[in-house]
């Protein structure tokens, strides 16, 4: 569970039920259905994490929709709101084993 940092501030809202607001936004995807990615912020109030959910064939399937759904989503936040992005690492977790592993290296 690294926590990462970069540029984009998330502010922080509450609901209505008092629970920190999770920001989320779905990207269309050309292979599967929409895909939901949820923005969760660091201790500094900074986005520090990305999380969704991935069907794939194999790991490696996933790794590639992953790379490919988040170098365009991160590309458009960081066109949008003109703050650099870099992606240090790729975590994935197989659901029904709960199997980790991760891809490190820059999107």
């Amino acid at each position: 569970m690294m926590e990462g940092d970069s540029h984009l501030w998330l502010p922080e809202k509450k609901r209505e039920d008092g629970l920190v607001k999770v920001y989320s936004i779905v990207r269309p995807s050309h292979e599967d259905r929409d895909t939901l990615f949820e923005l969760v912020a660091n201790q500094k109030g900074r986005l520090g994490q990305i999380r969704t959910s991935l069907r794939g064939e194999n790991e490696g399937d996933v790794h590639r929709k992953s790379y490919r759904l988040l170098n365009t989503f991160l590309c458009d936040l960081s066109y949008r709101y003109d703050v650099p992005l870099e992606v240090l690492q790729i975590s994935v977790a197989e659901l029904a084993t709960l199997t980790l592993s991760g891809v490190r290296g820059r999107l």
